[in-house]
C-alpha cells in the first residue's frame, strides 16, 4: 500500500438541533455553545498551525438557509476565504443531524431530498474551488435514534416506525446528494456510528445480533445489501418501508467513494445482559484498538471502499487523550500494513464540546463540558495537541506504518 497523501485530520463538533426541548427550552447549537461564530478564525488558525490539510467542518444550514429558497451566505463567505487563503481543505458537513425549522417533519417530509439538493447545490455552485470533499449527512443512526427513542430532535417520532422513517428519509437525501457531488467532482466521504452490542449471556445474542444489524442499516441501504434475505427486511417491513422503496433506494446507485468511521473507545461498543426480573441492562463497554482494528478489517471487508477515521478521541486527562492519539494511530498503521486501505485519521472534536444532554436538563454550559478536544472553549491547547502536531511534522503527506510508527 502506499503510504502518499494520507489524510491528517482535525473536526469542530457542529450539532445543530434549533428547535426548542419541550421542556427545559433550550437548543443545541455547538458552534454557538462553544463560541465558534466568535472565534472561528481563531480556531481555523489553531488548528492550521498543527500542519494538517484536512478539516471535518459544518455548515450551520439553519442559517445559511433561514427561508424556503432563502439563502444568506455573509458569514459563510468569510469562512470560506479562509479557507481559500491557508492549507486547511474543509470535508464539509452539509448535514449535522440538524435541518431549518421551515422543514416541516424534518428528515421525514416528503420534500426533504429535493429540499437538501437545492441546499447542497448551491453551496457547492458558490464554493466548488474550494470544497473537494464533503459528508451528505454525518451519522444516520443516531440521528434516528436520538429522534425516536432518546430525545425529541425533529422530527420526534416514537419507536421503530419513528426510526425507520428518519433513516429512509435521510438515505433518499443522501443518495440525491451524492449525485449531486459527483456530478461536481467533490468525493462522497460518508459518516457513521461505528461499533456495536456484546452480548454477556446466550439469551440476549438475538437481539445483540438484531441491535449490531440495525447500526448498519445505512451503509446496507446505500449499498444494496438489505434484500428479503436481509435479517432487518421483516421488520423494515413492519414499520412501513416497502419493497419499491429499498428497490429505488438501491437503484439509486449512491456514490461511496469514502467510508468514514467514528469510533469512540468509551462508549462505541454496548454490553447487553437482562437481570433476573428480565430487565434489559446496557452499560457502556471500554474499547481500545482491538476493536478499532477489527471494525476496520470488518467494514473494508463488507464494503470494499476505503476508509478514513473520521471521528475519535478520548475524555479523560491531557496524559489519557495523548496516549490514546498514539494508540489510535498506532492501530491505523498496523490496519494499513495488513493491507486495510486506511487513507485518514481525525481527532474529533478538536475544541471542547458541550453533551448534547444539555438540551434536554437543566444547568449551564458549564455543567456540560466534555473535555474531548485538543483545546478547550476558552482556547486554551493541551499537551495532545502539541503530540499530535509532532506526528504531523513528522510523517507529513505519508501515512503511519506498523513497523515504522513509534513515538
Amino acid at each position: 500500500m502506499s503510504s502518499i497523501d494520507f489524510r491528517w485530520c482535525a473536526g469542530i463538533e457542529d450539532t445543530f438541533i434549533i428547535s426548542p426541548n419541550s421542556v427545559t427550552g433550550k437548543t443545541l447549537d455547538e458552534y454557538e455553545l462553544t463560541g465558534h461564530y466568535q472565534n472561528w478564525e481563531k480556531d481555523l488558525s489553531n488548528i492550521a498551525s498543527l500542519g494538517l490539510k484536512w478539516l471535518r467542518w459544518g455548515i450551520p444550514w439553519y442559517r445559511v438557509n433561514p427561508k424556503k429558497g432563502i439563502f444568506d451566505w455573509s458569514w459563510l463567505d468569510d469562512v470560506f476565504n479562509f479557507f481559500h487563503s491557508t492549507q486547511l481543505s474543509p470535508i464539509v458537513d452539509f448535514v449535522h443531524y440538524g435541518t431549518p425549522t421551515w422543514l416541516e417533519g424534518s428528515f421525514v417530509n416528503p420534500d426533504y431530498p429535493e429540499y437538501v439538493a437545492e441546499y447542497i447545490e448551491r453551496v457547492i455552485e458558490r464554493y466548488g474551488s474550494i470544497i473537494k470533499a464533503a459528508t451528505p449527512c454525518n451519522e444516520p443512526f443516531t440521528a434516528a435514534e436520538w429522534s425516536s427513542k432518546i430525545d425529541d430532535w425533529p422530527p420526534a417520532i416514537p419507536g421503530d416506525t419513528g426510526f425507520v422513517a428518519v433513516m429512509i428519509g435521510i438515505v433518499k437525501g443522501v443518495a440525491k446528494a451524492s449525485r449531486i457531488f459527483k456530478s461536481y467532482g467533490v468525493e462522497s466521504i460518508h459518516v457513521e456510528v461505528a461499533g456495536g452490542t456484546i452480548p454477556l449471556a446466550p439469551d440476549v445474542a438475538e437481539l445483540a445480533k438484531f441491535e449490531n444489524a440495525r447500526q448498519l442499516l445505512y451503509w446496507d441501504l446505500l449499498s444494496g445489501k438489505v434484500n428479503e434475505f436481509h435479517i432487518l427486511f421483516p421488520w423494515l417491513l413492519q414499520n412501513g418501508v416497502t419493497e419499491k422503496i429499498i428497490r429505488e433506494i438501491s437503484e439509486a446507485q449512491a456514490c461511496i467513494d469514502v467510508i468514514g468511521i467514528n469510533y469512540y473507545p468509551q462508549w462505541s461498543y454496548k454490553k447487553y445482559s437482562y437481570s433476573a426480573n428480565g430487565t434489559l441492562n446496557v452499560q457502556n463497554y471500554l474499547g481500545g484498538t482491538d476493536e478499532l482494528l477489527e471494525l476496520m478489517r470488518f467494514m473494508s471487508s463488507r464494503y470494499e471502499r476505503p476508509l478514513m477515521i473520521t471521528e475519535t478521541s478520548w475524555m479523560g486527562s491531557q496524559e489519557e487523550k495523548a496516549t490514546w492519539l498514539k494508540q489510535s494511530i498506532k492501530a491505523t498503521g498496523k490496519a494499513r500494513a495488513d493491507g486495510i486501505e486506511v487513507i485518514g485519521y481525525t481527532w474529533f472534536p478538536v475544541i471542547e464540546m458541550v453533551d448534547w444532554r444539555y438540551r434536554f436538563t437543566p444547568g449551564s454550559i458549564d455543567d456540560f463540558r466534555l473535555d474531548l478536544g485538543l483545546w478547550n472553549i476558552e482556547r486554551k491547547e493541551n499537551c495532545a495537541a502539541k503530540l499530535y502536531r509532532d506526528i504531523i511534522r513528522k510523517f507529513g503527506g505519508k501515512g503511519p506504518t506498523n513497523e515504522e510508527f513509534a513515538l
